[in-house]
């Protein structure tokens, strides 16, 4: 497989200059990776390859069944690494008589809005399902038809139907009562990069690196419309809370709002210099929020198509920003390893989370930016809590790099994915107190430790009120002595 894109890459360009390691980590949002030859190959292009680059290792197996992966000694090693992965409570179980054993990495992860289900789609075109109360696999789903990856999930509403976006141009959905599938949705030229339902279920929406975005009628599975404007890929699609418009982000650096219904375009916003990876917007659905590789994130009017302010402190791409679930904050979170929070109107910087090492990989913000969670340097999981700066857990397991993140819309749960290939589901309600920061003892010795500097507000006024009841207690106490002694 061809190096992945490098997401400053305008109009789908490629940037010789990122280096591997960056162009790597860029682009495995959860969203599939649009590789080199995927651009090329839809702008109608050959890819050269060299004739002397060296053949990628084939992805690693997954199950403990014929294994096959070298000396006895690297197979007795690999095949106990695999069943202490499996012994763990937090790893989400693999089907029991899997065959093939050739799943390769995690590609897509979803949580569904209702029904608590979780969907992981693989390099080998499967999906597993599963049932985050009870952890137990539901479905296993593969279509013989299509073998290349999945690059992107969406679960309908009422979670009774799985979208999988494919890279080999199709969307196919799935009944996730009977773990058949529905239908094949065509008409892309490109790997379907993102897949979203409307929030009543009845339109499916469908973007790809052919630069449109299209329309499906759930009834029917119809193609209703589709969009012609952009000029590149898409790499983010959602609909509006009241689901009667559509906003995607391009790697054209526009985002354009169209109408659910017939895709007809109603406004434009321009102003990113450079690739547009996510767009959101705002609980009443009358602002928007783009992030893009120029560093910036930015709010805007989805009535007038008006700037309203930009988050302009990050030295890297801006992955990802969200509303707060007030939509007075926007929440931004970057290349760098670092999370600003800012006021949504007047831009002012409230806040700032820097996760270092522990942000080195798919850094991503809950729906409502309450929280945030990113892979470390060393495959652990931290997740930080934005309204309070504090780090609330920091979990290891994974064994390799962290790829895919995903919260529950309650933000109870959260799931993480990672080159291991393994899913792993994490209850916050039963996380670990985590340990002390590394600069803890320097803060002690200033006079208090990190966690007591980042003590909330309201857990502050209590401790102030707890010490006046004391004092007025002692005071009471004092003043009754003084009547005795009388």
């Amino acid at each position: 497989m061809s190096e992945d894109i490098p997401k400053s890459a305008m109009d789908a360009e490629i940037d010789e200059d990122v280096d591997e390691a960056e162009s790597s980590s860029r682009v495995d949002k959860g969203k599939g990776r649009a590789t080199e030859e995927d651009v090329l190959e839809a702008q109608g292009e050959d890819l050269h390859v060299p004739q002397n680059e060296e053949e990628t290792d084939p992805p690693l197996e997954h199950t403990l069944d014929n294994l096959n992966l070298g000396p006895a000694g690297e197979n007795n090693q690999i095949t106990a690494e695999f069943k202490a992965l499996d012994a763990d409570p937090a790893v989400l179980p693999f089907p029991l008589n899997s065959a093939d054993g050739r799943r390769g990495g995690v590609t897509a992860l979803e949580y569904s809005r209702r029904e608590d289900r979780v969907a992981a789609g693989f390099e080998d075109s499967s999906i597993l399902v599963w049932d985050a109360n009870t952890r137990r696999l539901l479905h296993e789903l593969r279509d013989i038809e299509h073998t290349d990856y999945v690059c992107a999930l969406a679960f309908s509403p009422d979670a009774t139907t799985l979208a999988v976006g494919y890279r080999d141009a199709v969307v196919i959905v799935w009944d996730l009562t009977t773990g058949e599938r529905i239908t094949t949705l065509t008409g892309h030229d490109g790997f379907v990069n993102c897949v979203v339902y409307s929030p009543d279920g009845r339109t499916l929406a469908s973007a790809a690196v052919d630069a449109t975005v299209k329309l499906w009628d759930t009834e029917t599975y119809t193609e209703r419309a589709s969009t012609t404007d952009h000029d590149a890929l898409v790499l983010g699609v959602v609909f509006s809370p009241d689901g009667s418009r559509i906003l995607s982000g391009a790697a054209d650096g526009v985002a354009r709002l169209w109408n659910a219904t017939d895709a007809a375009a109603l406004r434009e916003f321009q102003g990113h210099d450079g690739v547009i990876y996510e767009v959101a917007f705002s609980p009443d659905g009358r602002r928007l929020v783009t992030s893009s590789d120029d560093g910036t994130a930015r709010v805007w009017s989805a009535e007038s198509g008006d700037e309203f302010m930009r988050i302009s402190e990050h030295s890297g791409s801006v992955w990802m920003a969200v509303f707060s679930s007030d939509g007075q904050r926007v929440l931004s979170v970057s290349s760098e390893g670092i999370v600003k929070v800012a006021n949504s109107y007047s831009a002012e910087l409230l806040d700032t989370i820097e996760g270092g090492s522990e942000f080195a990989s798919s850094p991503t913000l809950s729906s409502n930016g309450q929280y945030v969670a990113a892979g470390g340097e060393d495959y652990s999981l931290s997740i930080w809590n934005t309204e309070t700066n504090r780090r609330i857990a920091r979990l290891p397991g994974h064994r390799d790099i962290i790829t895919r993140i995903c919260f529950s819309p309650d933000n109870e749960r959260v799931v993480s994915a990672a080159d291991d290939g393994r899913v792993r589901l994490w209850q916050l309600s039963d996380l670990p107190t985590p340990p002390p920061s590394d600069d803890g003892e320097e803060a002690e010795e200033e006079g208090g430790t990190a966690e007591e500097e980042d003590k909330p507000k309201e857990e502050e006024e209590e401790e102030e009120e707890e010490e006046e009841e004391e004092e007025e207690e002692e005071v009471e106490e004092d003043e009754q002595k003084e009547d005795r002694d009388v």
